[in-house]
């Protein structure tokens, strides 16, 4: 019974702890590292604080903004559209049409954000308002900041700080189907969808909250029916990621890589070539990426069905149950609706389309092919100032990519790399030693 009767009286727990608090005081200070754990959970910036702090600097801000022709010009970009919101997260600034950053912005390709430098916090950069040096021309990630200064100040309603992250915003591409789909409806007075071999009809759709790999889904009268996986770059298969090691694969160490040998494979590969580059490790073990230069990333694809179906659709793949975790679709680009008659429609992506094998009328083999942009590949990215601990390695980022220009390159790079340290011969080693550690 002492399993189900835990519930802790949190007032009294409360109580204990304050009564050892200068212990406790004591015992937090003499790591930084704790400190700099807490500090990154501790932001929930208070916006209203960061308004008032940037008012009281007003002056001085229209001074610096009116400097540089090319943040006003941003900023006039940005206001055209009132469902950009700017996020002030621990770490980071984005701005972002619901879970979409803005990629609109000339300079920014893969988004209008930026990262605070080294151990930095937002509250350290808006309480008080740290403005920049005066400048014609300022650097990227004091451009962001000026313009998110510039939200707090004129657009209050549209900044969000950490606690408002995991909000249902609609992002452009919902509203423009939400849109469709009422027309339509109009129209014909119902809307049925086709995915595969299945028909749907469907009545709504909508946003979903927090993380799952479903982004979007259609339902009929509340009930979900079509879950989307969605993704959109300015090209086909220009989308950063299909997913990553962890959440999808629960691969956190290469322990955890054996049930899936091919991925197990690479990073034992990658272990070879960091031995052989000389790479550190740290005090846990791990291979420090921090020892590489930048750009010495790794990748290679992903050969196994099972895996690059699991990346694709989600986690639960093998239920064979389309839900949150396991998309019915995935779709690069707009969302279209493909006549075929009267008031059916087959749901489709502008740029490309992958339907979930259980849903497929003829169930295509997955077979990878070095020349389609969308087959999945695993990638280790060198993470510096994320600090991350991935897939078993330090100041690393473990996903999965689509097999685009990016992949491609750091595929025959790191293909190069391994066989250098494989080979054994010490001019070899030598030369990739020279080009990719510090």
């Amino acid at each position: 019974m002492a399993k189900f009767e835990n519930d802790l009286d949190l007032k009294k727990a409360r109580s204990n702890a304050l009564r050892v608090k200068k212990a406790f005081d004591d015992r937090l200070s003499a790591d930084p590292a704790v400190l700099k754990i807490i500090s990154q959970f501790e932001n929930d910036l208070d916006l209203k604080k960061a308004r008032s702090n940037a008012l009281r600097v007003k002056k001085a801000f229209d001074d610096r903004l009116s400097a540089d022709p090319a943040v006003l010009k941003i900023i006039s970009q940005l206001e055209k559209n009132k469902n950009i919101q700017c996020f002030i997260f621990s770490k980071s600034i984005a701005f972002r049409i619901g879970r979409s950053s803005v990629k609109t912005i000339s300079g920014f390709g893969s988004g209008f954000k930026s990262s605070f430098s080294g151990g930095d916090i937002a509250a350290k950069h808006f309480i008080p308002t740290k403005l920049p040096v005066k400048s014609k021309k300022y650097s990227k990630s004091e451009i962001v900041f000026l313009v998110a200064v510039y939200y707090l100040i004129d657009h209050f309603d549209r900044v969000k700080s950490e606690s408002d992250k995991t909000e249902a915003v609609e992002s452009a591409q919902v509203l423009k189907v939400q849109g469709d789909l009422r027309k339509l409806i109009k129209e014909y007075g119902s809307v049925r969808l086709v995915v595969g071999k299945e028909t749907y009809d469907v009545d709504n759709f909508s946003q979903v909250p927090g993380r799952p790999k479903a982004d979007m889904v259609f339902t009929q009268k509340g009930r979900p029916l079509i879950f989307v996986s969605h993704k959109k770059g300015g090209a086909p298969a220009a989308f950063q990621q299909y997913g990553g090691f962890s959440a999808d694969l629960g691969v956190k160490s290469k322990t955890d890589a054996k049930k899936y040998p091919e991925i197990y494979k690479f990073l034992d590969d990658i272990d070879t070539t960091l031995k052989a580059l000389g790479v550190s490790k740290d005090r846990e073990g791990r291979y420090d990426l921090n020892d590489l230069r930048k750009g010495s990333n790794m990748a290679r694809m992903i050969y196994d069905e099972n895996i690059a179906n699991i990346v694709m659709f989600g986690k639960d793949f093998n239920t064979r149950r389309v839900g949150l975790d396991n998309c019915s679709i995935l779709i690069d680009g707009d969302i279209v609706f493909k006549p075929k008659r009267l008031n059916t429609f087959e749901l489709q992506g502008s740029f490309h389309t992958s339907i979930n094998p259980v849903l497929q009328k003829t169930k295509k083999p997955y077979k990878a092919n070095p020349n389609d942009v969308y087959s999945p590949v695993m990638f280790i990215i060198k993470s510096e100032q994320q600090g991350l601990k991935q897939a078993g390695l330090t100041n690393a980022r473990a996903v999965i990519w689509p097999n685009n220009n990016v992949a491609q390159t750091y595929s025959k790079q790191f293909e190069t790399m391994f066989n250098a340290a494989k080979s054994r011969n010490a001019s070899r080693i030598k030369s990739i030693q020279e080009e990719y550690k510090k």
